[in-house]
């Protein structure tokens, strides 16, 4: 019986208080960086993102272009053929044939 209240007034002592104090300074001191370091990661993470974002709304409006690009070139191949079959007379382009 004599020990337990030995025991309870050591850990009521004000350096063994001190130290579970600097314990729990330093644990949330821990969290308190782990946090900033999640925090640090996630902004990367979205500007990376929104980058990436930018970067295909770019891709896509290039696509977009070179596809109109080369439906139009489609049309004017065909228009200049349509107009060549039809500036050479079937006569002479038989005998070139020949």
């Amino acid at each position: 019986m004599l020990r337990m209240s030995t025991t309870n007034s050591f850990d009521d002592n004000p350096g063994s208080l001190a130290q579970k104090l600097t314990i729990l300074e330093m644990k949330e001191l821990n969290e308190r960086q782990r946090a900033e370091y999640a925090q640090k990661l996630y902004d990367q993470q979205r500007q990376t993102l929104r980058q990436l974002e930018d970067r295909n709304i770019e891709l896509e409006k290039k696509f977009s272009e070179l596809t109109r690009m080369n439906l139009e070139m489609q049309r004017t191949e065909k228009q200049l053929r349509e107009d060549l079959t039809h500036s050479v007379p079937r006569t002479v382009s038989d005998a070139d044939k020949r």
